[in-house]
């Protein structure tokens, strides 16, 4: 019977001292604590160094990760109130005697690349052009001027809630360099205006310029102005 009541009081005594084992697992000393603390705090500085690295290098790099924030528009009208187009207030601005461009629009020089260009042209006909078949006569002087280009798409448009046609293609200039150009042509009784941006074909230029005009070009809004003198009307079609 002894034998079995020590039998009995090392059982119980071996789930005790489990139990208590067991306690001490769930609850680690004041230095084990310490250590957690410790490495806690080593990673968390870790996470601020690397997260201030990416700050910096966005800050001194905003293609890296961030879209270039969008400047302000401002009005410009024709000087003979034919029309207004809004561009960014950095932007310089041509008004010419003519029509051809009637009004030109430059982002600051670069000494690496051309200017973004913004131009609005306009003829008086002597009768309506539907916005296709002015895309069609604005194709037969691209290749007077610029002779070569490549179509990138094209197609019925509306600006400034007027039906339009647009096209946008990839050209080089004078200097062999190649740039890209969005062209809308927008007909308003018998006076058609060709509205054109520009900028560099590359990645970067296509990424975040490339945006910034269309969006300026959507600012455009005819106006009732009289042609200027001396532009005789020229031929319209259907």
């Amino acid at each position: 019977m002894a034998s079995q009541e020590n039998v009995k009081r090392r059982k119980k005594g071996y789930r005790r001292g489990a139990g208590h084992r067991a306690g001490a697992a769930n609850h680690p000393d004041e230095k084990t604590n310490k250590m957690k603390h410790r490495t806690l705090a080593i990673r968390s500085a870790a996470l601020a160094a690397a997260t201030g690295f990416v700050a910096v290098a966005v800050f001194l790099c905003p293609g890296m990760g961030l879209v270039r924030a969008q400047e302000e528009l401002h009005p410009v009208s024709d000087s003979r109130g034919r029309f207004v187009i809004s561009v960014p207030s950095g932007w310089r601005v041509v008004q010419s005697k003519g029509d051809l461009p009637a009004l030109s629009a430059f982002s600051p020089d670069s000494p690496e690349t051309p200017p973004d260009s913004v131009e609005v042209y306009l003829r008086d006909m002597s009768a309506p052009l539907s916005p296709k078949e002015c895309a069609r006569q604005v194709a037969f002087a691209m290749r007077m001027s610029i002779g070569r280009w490549t179509t990138l798409s094209e197609g019925p448009d509306t600006l400034g809630g007027l039906p339009a046609y647009s096209r946008t293609y990839v050209w080089h200039n004078k200097a062999g360099i190649e740039r890209r150009s969005i062209q809308t042509c927008v007909p308003v009784g018998s006076r058609i205006f060709l509205i054109i941006g520009t900028t560099m074909n590359s990645d970067d230029s296509v990424a975040q310029n490339f945006p910034e005009l269309t969006r300026i070009i959507e600012t455009f809004q005819p106006g009732s102005g009289p042609a200027a003198p001396g532009m005789p009307q020229i031929g319209g079609g259907k």
